[in-house]
């Protein structure tokens, strides 16, 4: 996948490669993608994590969760050119600096 990143996005990308915080733009990106992904978890259908006392057949009983149909056609959420593993790849890393993130608070 490509994208064309240009003005002050640009510049931002180029100052965090100038930091050398990051190897590639790529990097950078997938790290800010990241960090706007815990600020914004709502926006993604994203869920917190569960208290362990929760009762998951009462919350599945509440919510309405259906079984998982196989024949239901798959979101766009991710393109379509990149593998299983970047995707994969991609979810560690959320889970991790999110596990990060609430270990400061």
């Amino acid at each position: 996948m490509q994208i064309e990143i240009k003005g002050d996005a640009e510049e931002l990308v180029r100052a965090c490669l100038v930091s050398g915080e990051f190897h590639s733009a790529e990097e950078a990106v997938a790290t800010m993608a990241r960090n706007w992904v815990m600020e914004h978890p709502a926006r993604l259908g994203l869920v917190p994590e569960l208290d362990p006392d929760t009762d998951i057949r009462a919350l599945v009983a509440e919510q309405g969760v259906l079984p998982f149909d196989p024949s239901t056609p798959i979101p766009h959420f991710w393109p379509a050119d990149e593998s299983a593993d970047e995707f994969l790849a991609f979810l560690r890393g959320v889970r991790r600096d999110s596990s990060e993130i609430r270990k400061r608070f």
